[in-house]
């Protein structure tokens, strides 16, 4: 019984790493789209 709580507490620890990494990844990826937006968007010129 022990084991199963054991490895059911790896699982999760692993699971919540992966999730860690995603997080960040996500972050980073929003931070790249707001720096393409930025470069992309038109420049506001008065004419």
């Amino acid at each position: 019984m022990a084991e199963a709580g054991l490895y059911t507490l790896e699982l999760l620890q692993h699971a919540q790493g992966v999730a860690n990494g995603v997080q960040t990844n996500l972050i980073a990826a929003k931070s790249e789209l707001s720096n393409v937006v930025i470069q992309e968007a038109p420049s506001r010129c008065s004419e």
